[in-house]
């Protein structure tokens, strides 16, 4: 009676295995679960979607099972507007992609755009943005995105805007703001230099007789000022 019992136990496990192998078999077969349909999701406002749709169309290889999401996902992040990117199954036969691109930021003086945390990327098909300019050394910009959006934080209550932020390499910075003023913060504490500026913005405008051109901030205790009209 216990050999019965032993042979049913293994004909069980075998008939599971066969099973199993089976069904693994058929749904990876080509003409099983096809894929019919890819549905894109995300707020596209730079990316083409005929190009997003080519790339989908040269990646898919196999059924709703067989298909690689992971490759497809760093296929489409190659697209330079594409900063992130998820794929999963809707069974049971779309493919859901969903997409978010870089949210420009600034323009990188030396080639590309930096997003809104300093990541660069290089569009194919550069637009014309009306954005800051950011110059500096390789390697610096989320550094500089991040100095630019304090700047900008600073600015803001009296009523300048940031055009542009410059830093040379020895790591220099200057800012210009509208209409059209430089202002030399250097290199050391460029932050307190620009906030010590601005608590004495009012009184200097009340008393300047011409429009000034660039202030120089690196003086300890106070600052030197080019107008734009030289005698």
């Amino acid at each position: 009676m216990s050999d019965w019992y032993t042979w049913r136990w293994i004909l069980g496990i075998a008939l599971a295995v066969a099973v199993g192998v089976g069904a693994t078999v058929w749904l990876r077969m080509p003409e099983n679960l096809p894929i019919r349909h890819v549905s894109l999701h995300g707020d596209l406002r730079h990316s083409k979607a005929e190009a997003l749709e080519h790339i989908i169309a040269q990646t898919i290889d196999g059924n709703l099972v067989t298909q690689d999401l992971g490759l497809l996902e760093q296929r489409l992040t190659e697209y330079p507007w594409i900063s992130r990117c998820r794929v999963r199954r809707d069974w049971p036969n779309t493919l859901r992609v969903h997409l978010e691109e870089h949210v420009p930021a600034a323009h990188w003086e030396s080639g590309g755009i930096l997003n809104a945390d300093g990541v660069l990327f290089v569009p194919k098909e550069p637009k014309e943005l009306d954005l800051l300019r950011i110059s500096g050394e390789p390697g610096r910009g989320v550094a500089l995105m991040k100095f630019a959006s304090q700047a900008r934080k600073m600015l803001a209550p009296h009523q300048l805007e940031l055009t542009r932020l410059t830093e040379s390499r020895r790591r220099l910075v200057t800012l210009t703001v509208k209409p059209d003023l430089e202002l030399v913060l250097g290199r050391a504490r460029p932050l307190q230099r620009l906030a010590r500026w601005l608590r004495y913005l009012e009184a200097y405008g009340r008393h300047a007789t011409h429009p000034a051109r660039v202030i120089d901030l690196r003086y300890p205790n106070g600052f030197a000022v080019r107008t734009r009209i030289e005698f």
